[in-house]
């Protein structure tokens, strides 16, 4: 299988700033951690790997979308960190395409493996709106991120920059480590349903 890594943000679309991280840099550092533990895992699930972005430039939507099909990927993960004007909001979530069954599966094994620190009280695994209107909801920035890619694509929001508990942890190399382990569970769990 052909395995996308998509960062989210780069160059002038810096994404959420706060506490000290800023998103493009973070999610840029975290695809590249993902991609080195599972090249030293020899895993023979995975064909190739690709990063959409593996510098800080600002790629389009749908030029990511574009690269992941031009390449045949068959799962994108997509990774983005989280603000919210209440700082008492935290924790890791993922998004998958309503109906996709690999997507859900995928980011429900993700969700499952994800650093106890980083754990939402609530609901952590949804779907996002494939509704385009503009206007739907908070569903439509996930709609939007996973829309132009043609393989099974799953956002995993990492935490919340907004939140000084998450902000800390995001940055502890231990938890990002779990959290890149989290990633690799999502992977095999494709890999498992996967059929060429």
């Amino acid at each position: 299988m052909r395995l996308a890594l998509d960062p989210g943000h780069g160059g002038e679309s810096t994404g959420a700033v706060g506490n000290g991280i800023v998103e493009k840099d973070w999610c840029l550092s975290f695809c590249r951690l993902v991609a080195a533990r599972i090249s030293s895992c020899e895993l023979p699930e995975i064909a190739d790997i690709l990063l959409t972005r593996n510098s800080d430039v600002d790629v389009s939507l749908l030029e990511r979308g574009a690269q992941t099909n031009a390449w045949d990927a068959d799962l994108v993960i997509s990774v983005h960190v989280n603000a919210h004007p209440s700082p008492s909001i935290a924790g890791a979530m993922a998004f998958h395409w309503p109906g996709n069954d690999r997507g859900q599966a995928v980011g429900g094994a993700i969700m499952r493996a994800v650093p106890s620190p980083l754990h939402r009280k609530r609901n952590r695994l949804f779907a996002a709106t494939d509704d385009p209107a503009p206007d739907d909801n908070w569903l439509q920035r996930p709609r939007n991120v996973l829309a132009p890619h043609n393989a099974t694509a799953v956002l995993v929001e990492a935490g919340y920059l907004s939140n000084e508990f998450d902000s800390f942890w995001l940055l502890e190399p231990a938890v990002q480590d779990g959290l890149a382990f989290a990633a690799i569970c999502g992977v095999l769990e494709f890999a498992r349903k996967f059929d060429p």
